[in-house]
């Protein structure tokens, strides 16, 4: 599958940010979050690829940085990527 994956946790007005959610940002699981139920769900070989990486220079990010302090804009770089998600069920 593809989502929105974080890397780190996102600062807190983020989080609450209606257009934050509606872009699917506010709500995405961390990697380790994500590997982790998938390996609780019986999953293994989980990989995930990143395919894109938002950094605060690109357009669908300038919305989120308005009402941010420097240090939570510091907080939210590096943080949003666009990912595949790949695992498989084993057979029993």
């Amino acid at each position: 599958m593809s989502d929105i994956v974080l890397r780190k946790h996102l600062p807190e007005k983020v989080q609450r940010d209606m257009l934050a959610w509606a872009g699917c940002v506010a709500g995405a699981l961390l990697d380790r979050e994500y590997q982790d139920k998938l390996t609780a769900a019986g999953f293994e070989n989980i990989e995930i690829e990143i395919t894109r990486e938002y950094n605060l220079t690109d357009e669908k990010m300038q919305t989120l940085l308005l009402s941010l302090s420097q240090a939570e804009k510091e907080q939210l770089k590096d943080s949003i990527v666009s990912a595949f998600i790949r695992a498989k069920k084993p057979n029993k």
